[in-house]
């Protein structure tokens, strides 16, 4: 509303069923860039029967990826095949198209072979389904669409029966981050935004040393992963040879597709609607930088300015 009115001259984080008001007028335009930033639900693996990896495995076949970016996202995202944005790829992988085309048959919907898995699983476990379970998440239009399709998806097997609760973002964070959380049973739905450190995609959310901060709340623990990323980033081999640290953190992301403590769904876009008053302003792929970036970034001879034509 303050845009409409010309209050202001610029906003980001709109819902995406508004992108279109201001794509299609005259006095406004939509900056778009692909951010490195993931969504992702974490499952409590501590709590049975999600502390059987094969569960775990099961729901990552079942996430409709494609069609959470395009319907919930209007296109607005891509699918989330892998762990890794692609703008953290240079120095994350030994080779994206290769790691994508590797990872992506174990996280590309596939009904049957998670029901397959799933049947394995509750047999061998002595589970009578459903599977009953909470996703919890923030209250933004996007994140309940796209937990509420989730959760159709799932219940729609006969091994899940689940259901959605919403919290302003400031309680689900309180609630989330409090030190008993991981207990409760519960699937967080959230969002994460990293940098250009491959790093900073795997230790917010699998990194113990994160417990209970932003973003590991149902006390994930994969420490020979932990080990793994500790060589990719900080060892000598790594310094001085980019190939083993791209092969290094091959191995992580290869790891976490396999022990699934989250499922990544879909990649981020950073989409700021602005005036067309104000001219040269470029979107940041990283939220934290959105503002002073598209304000004034010398390194990239990035400037923006108001023309009132006045």
């Amino acid at each position: 509303a303050a845009l409409n009115s010309g209050e202001i001259d610029l906003t980001y984080g709109l819902a995406t069923d508004t992108y279109a008001d201001y794509r299609d007028a005259e006095e406004f335009r939509l900056s778009v860039t692909n951010a490195g930033a993931y969504n992702f639900l974490q499952f409590p693996v501590t709590v049975e029967p999600w502390d059987d990896e094969r569960i775990r495995r099961a729901v990552n076949q079942l996430i409709p990826r494609a069609q959470v970016a395009e319907n919930v996202y209007g296109g607005y995202r891509t699918p989330a095949y892998v762990p890794l944005p692609e703008l953290a790829a240079e120095a994350g992988t030994a080779g994206y198209e290769a790691l994508v085309e590797e990872l992506r048959p174990q996280t590309e919907q596939d009904v049957e072979a998670a029901t397959d898995l799933l049947a394995e699983a509750v047999d061998d476990l002595g589970i009578e389904p459903p599977i009953e379970a909470t996703i919890e998440t923030n209250s933004s239009d996007d994140r309940v669409r796209e937990a509420e399709l989730i959760s159709q998806v799932l219940s729609d097997t006969e091994y899940f029966e689940i259901s959605v609760e919403t919290f302003d973002f400031t309680t689900l964070v309180q609630r989330i981050q409090g030190p008993e959380y991981y207990t409760e049973g519960k699937i967080v739905l959230i969002g994460l935004s990293g940098s250009f450190n491959p790093g900073s995609f795997y230790d917010a959310v699998n990194s113990i040393d994160n417990f209970g901060q932003c973003c590991n709340f149902n006390r994930v623990d994969t420490p020979e992963l932990d080990e793994i990323a500790t060589e990719a980033r900080f060892s000598v081999e790594a310094v001085e040879n980019p190939d083993f640290r791209g092969e290094q953190y091959d191995e992580v992301w290869r790891g976490l597709i396999e022990q699934s403590p989250n499922v990544y769904t879909v990649f981020g876009t950073n989409v700021s609607a602005l005036s067309t008053d104000l001219v040269g302003h470029n979107t940041y792929p990283f939220s934290s930088s959105v503002l002073t970036y598209g304000l004034h970034a010398p390194v990239d001879e990035q400037v923006a300015y108001l023309d009132r034509g006045e």
